[in-house]
């Protein structure tokens, strides 16, 4: 009797322990965090300025000016933004999250060659991720570089990107070389995911 309690005394701690090495604990929100879900943004920036001048750990300092971009981001200042990403990347340089969200600012701002160039240095740090492949494809064909972009689309998914988005992107270079029948497939595939602008460009090219 005493055997058998021991026993699951014994399996319960061991579960307990596994279960402990699986799950990351999440760190705690800071106040600047908090402030700019709830939208509070002129409270929020005030935050991260004082939280910068005082900080010396670079990890901090790193993370500070990435929450600060964030809050120059949805205040629409987005030159800000860029500048705090920048010195978050002066601190690590590597980071390809910051690094794609410079992008993703350029992209949003229709400056295409600029976006194409972060993203690129994402793809150079991350060869075999094809999400950074599929962004380079979109900044081609916004620049009208239609073979590149069809090159760079069809390389993403070759490394096991397959979003909706890239085959409508695909269907849109294709059609822009006048490849119907390309176009019509990558654009009925999109819709099949669930992509509705494929499914109307489908149905307007009356594809069949």
């Amino acid at each position: 009797m005493i055997n058998a309690f021991c026993t699951r005394i014994a399996l319960f701690t061991l579960l307990l322990l596994i279960f402990s090495a699986c799950t990351e604990p999440q760190a705690a929100k800071n106040e600047g965090q908090l402030l700019t879900e709830q939208n509070k943004l002129p409270e929020a920036l005030t935050w991260y300025n004082k939280k910068i001048g005082e900080e010396k750990s670079p990890l901090e300092l790193k993370n500070l000016y990435y929450g600060r971009a964030v809050v120059h981001r949805k205040m629409r200042k987005t030159e800000l933004a860029i500048n705090d990403l920048n010195w978050a990347l002066v601190i690590d340089s590597a980071n390809t999250k910051y690094i794609g969200e410079i992008g993703d600012i350029y992209y949003e701002k229709f400056q295409p060659q600029d976006a194409q160039f972060q993203y690129q240095r994402n793809v150079n740090l991350e060869p075999k991720n094809g999400f950074w492949l599929y962004k380079t494809g979109k900044c081609r064909l916004l620049s009208e570089d239609i073979a590149g972009a069809i090159n760079d689309l069809e390389k993403a998914e070759k490394l096991g990107y397959t979003e909706s988005d890239l085959y409508l992107q695909l269907g849109i270079s294709y059609h822009r070389t006048g490849n119907l029948e390309k176009c019509c497939a990558l654009f009925k595939k999109s819709a099949g995911m669930g992509n509705k602008e494929a499914e109307m460009l489908f149905k307007n090219l009356r594809c069949s």
